[in-house]
């Protein structure tokens, strides 16, 4: 269920309050611990780029950009 901030808690059966996530909805890790910190890296930057937070440049070669930081 959500709550009127809408954050998602998870509850029992008897209604009792299982967890609360920050997050919307329930999460499952799909990658090892060391998959997820090397792929974490690329979206950080991802992340600075889109929002404007880091400069960089691009070129492009057919069908195909290459963005450098």
């Amino acid at each position: 269920m959500y709550d009127a901030i809408h954050r998602f808690h998870v509850y029992s059966v008897e209604g009792k309050v299982e967890r609360r996530l920050a997050q919307q909805g329930l999460r499952e890790p799909m990658l090892c611990k060391n998959c997820e910190t090397q792929i974490g890296v690329y979206e950080r930057y991802v992340s600075l780029l889109l929002r404007g937070d880091t400069a960089a440049s691009s070129n492009t070669f057919n069908n195909l950009v290459v963005v450098s930081p």
